[in-house]
């Protein structure tokens, strides 16, 4: 199994050499020399090493970027392990987090078909989501038009044998919406001080979906541009998990550079003060949808993708994470 796993990396590296080699025309061998030292000096994964441009970079500037191993580090450091379930299960999050959550929810394990039905008729739509799901897997919508009861009965006979939450779809502000079908959301980045207790958004991205994908997930074919935290405008050009970015928005063909993101000045202080009832977890990553009342927060994450810090837009924020360990 473990010589399965190794054959299947080394292959997947391989291909993504490989574009490297095609687009830049740089030596196969020495793209593997290099990629191979990344990985063992910085930490650096083959995705990163490519899609993060990590082979563009010189001994200085490579120091200064966050990789797995620095991500792994900082989390380890910062978060205490016996607090992140209140980040990872969906459930204890809207709980946790109650007075940032303001859709109605429910979950599998404990509804009743009586709850469902309730949900079900107040709702314009709902969400399914593994109550431990990362990267957007598993999600799935359910259509809330027809209310013929052998329907509403038959999903709750489905649900209720699975481990989810099922959550009224947000209703998006106007403003955030890009032509996909999935609710667009920022990830709002923030890091606390030990001693002061002091919370610093330190980088924000809004991710736009595309098609008819139901979530709007960088891994999912979203795209995502980095914000800038004074005026909550889009400062970059969007990337995809394949590494291609456009200013333009796919699909839609929207200027993306310069967007504004509504309720900006609420995102940064509702992030602030939500962090500051978690102290135990100094890093973590929020997903916040925008309506048109104001912020609705989805998610938090204890292990934020580096992808999302260093991939899209300025990157080298090693240093500054670095000084909170």
């Amino acid at each position: 199994m473990e010589l399965k796993t190794y054959f299947s990396y080394f292959s997947k590296t391989n291909r993504l050499l490989k574009k490297i080699h095609e687009k830049e025309g740089l030596s196969l061998i020495y793209l593997w020399i290099d990629s191979s030292w990344c990985f063992i000096r910085y930490g650096c994964t083959s995705r990163q090493y490519v899609h993060g441009s990590f082979y563009r970079y010189r001994t200085f500037q490579r120091r200064r970027i966050l990789t797995m191993r620095g991500l792994f580090r900082l989390i380890h450091t910062v978060n205490n392990k016996e607090y992140i379930p209140l980040l990872e299960d969906k459930e204890k999050f809207n709980q946790y987090f109650c007075n940032y959550v303001h859709r109605k929810w429910i979950v599998s394990k404990s509804m009743t078909l009586k709850d469902f039905k309730e949900l079900y008729v107040a709702s314009n739509g709902l969400i399914v989501k593994p109550l431990s799901g990362t990267e957007g897997g598993g999600i799935y919508r359910i259509d809330t038009s027809s209310v013929q009861d052998d329907k509403i009965n038959n999903l709750f006979t489905k649900i209720k044998s699975e481990n989810v939450i099922i959550e009224q779809l947000i209703q998006q502000h106007p403003d955030m919406f890009f032509g996909s079908t999935s609710v667009n959301t920022l990830r709002v980045m923030t890091i606390m001080n030990k001693q002061s207790h002091q919370v610093k958004v330190f980088k924000a991205v809004l991710r736009a979906g595309t098609g008819d994908a139901v979530v709007d997930n960088y891994h999912a074919g979203g795209y995502a541009y980095e914000i800038d935290l004074k005026t909550g405008c889009v400062c970059s050009k969007g990337v995809s998990a394949n590494g291609s970015g456009n200013i333009l928005h796919p699909g839609t063909n929207i200027c993306m550079l310069g967007f504004q993101i509504p309720h900006w000045s609420q995102v940064m202080h509702d992030c602030i003060n939500a962090h500051m009832l978690l102290p135990q977890c100094r890093f973590i990553s929020w997903d916040i949808a925008i309506t048109r009342e104001g912020t609705e927060f989805v998610e938090g994450n204890h292990n934020g993708d580096y992808d999302m810090i260093e991939f899209i837009g300025s990157n080298m924020y090693w240093p500054l994470l670095k000084k909170y360990l």
